[in-house]
């Protein structure tokens, strides 16, 4: 006889659970300068270890450093690596589980930790993320590598990885479909963030390779992450041109082309219940215009539009992942889901680092307050 399960959005929630989330992805650190540029940083310049971090891993770390959600990661550690005191420590810390870990011994030509450097940006002056992955540990993982039955027992509530950890080698596409079979197999849901970037799936087939894995995983997945333009490069999907609502004038927060990309999407992948959007115009690397769309079991849900005064632009997108999940996971309704995920994106954005440093009360706060239109004031 199955677990115990809740039905809502459409899906299937488990009345008890060992684990909130399970995330499938690398772990790797990342090296901020600040806002000086690494192209031009100064011998001698004092620079900071974030980490660890990871499109997936970050989703892990908010569900168990900021929502207190028990989460496992599966990924590759580094025994001996000169960064692995710090990443264990930094798993600790922030109280993920890293149990099914594989563990792999050090050498200086790799398997190493990969290395993200990711300045913060100020002003005119945008952001440049450059990638050391020579030898990224993350790579030797294959297909057949984690014991399913082990990591899932006791149950689980989501399943999730992404399409950065997808491009880390030539095996790393077929793990992310065998953890999501395997997941659907005991009836876990399965999230997806699709996070296209081009350089990454330069080295292992380019766009086309991308679209023939994404497609593939689409169709084996309950919730998609993405926005307009991943939705296209990632999965080939097009959607007839939508004016605008302020009348012929490009207005570039509208949420109707996303809304149509989103349409065509469900239709081509009939499987999936949730289609998570962060809403994002960069006025500059300090300012954005800020919302969230979503379409949840076949209806749309917006969240307010707001510029973020903005320190660190890294994570956001996972932050309305983790707390659009969360919301979920209690019942929350449709437009609270979505409205929490705001709120966490935009809190994310004020302070430096990959993850949320704050815990669910004061998301909570905020996601009330931007739907009422309320400022925010000093807690004392």
């Amino acid at each position: 006889m199955g677990a115990a399960t809740v039905s809502r959005y459409g899906l299937e929630f488990p009345t008890s659970y060992r684990w909130g989330v399970v995330t499938l992805g690398h772990t790797r650190m990342r090296n901020n300068p600040g806002t000086q540029a690494w192209s031009h940083l100064d011998p001698g310049i004092s620079t900071q270890w974030i980490g660890p971090t990871g499109g997936e891993l970050n989703v892990a770390i908010n569900f168990a450093d900021s929502a207190g959600i028990p989460s496992t990661h599966l990924t590759a550690l580094v025994k001996g690596d000169p960064l692995d005191g710090l990443v264990r420590r930094g798993f600790g810390a922030m109280r993920v589980d890293t149990s099914f870990a594989k563990v792999v011994p050090y050498a200086p030509r790799g398997p190493v930790y990969g290395i993200v450097f990711s300045p913060l940006g100020f002003g005119e002056d945008s952001p440049e993320v450059t990638y050391h992955l020579a030898g990224e540990a993350a790579a030797l993982l294959k297909p057949g590598v984690f014991d399913y039955d082990a990591v899932f027992q006791g149950g689980a509530v989501y399943a999730h990885s992404g399409g950065i950890f997808s491009t880390v080698s030539q095996d790393a596409p077929d793990l992310v479909i065998e953890f999501f079979r395997e997941a659907g197999k005991r009836g876990v849901i399965r999230s997806f963030d699709l996070n296209y970037r081009e350089r990454l799936w330069a080295h292992i087939g380019g766009k086309a390779r991308a679209q023939e894995v994404c497609q593939e995983i689409a169709a084996n997945v309950e919730i998609l992450e993405g926005n307009k333009s991943d939705l296209q490069n990632a999965l080939n999907i097009n959607a007839p041109a939508t004016e605008s609502a302020s009348q012929g004038k490009k207005d570039p927060m509208d949420p109707a082309p996303h809304m149509a990309m989103i349409e065509a999407t469900v239709k081509q992948f009939p499987n999936i219940r949730v289609v998570l959007t962060n809403l994002r115009h960069e006025v500059d690397a300090s300012h954005q215009l800020w919302s969230v769309l979503a379409w949840i079991n076949g209806k749309f849900y917006h969240a307010p539009v707001k510029e973020l005064f903005v320190l660190d632009r890294v994570g956001g997108g996972d932050a309305t992942t983790s707390y659009c999940l969360r919301a979920m996971l209690l019942g929350m309704s449709e437009q609270d889901a979505v409205d929490h995920a705001w709120a966490a994106g935009a809190l994310c954005t004020a302070t430096a680092g990959d993850t949320l440093k704050i815990g669910p009360d004061k998301i909570e706060a905020k996601a009330r307050a931007g739907r009422s239109g309320a400022a925010a004031e000093i807690v004392r």
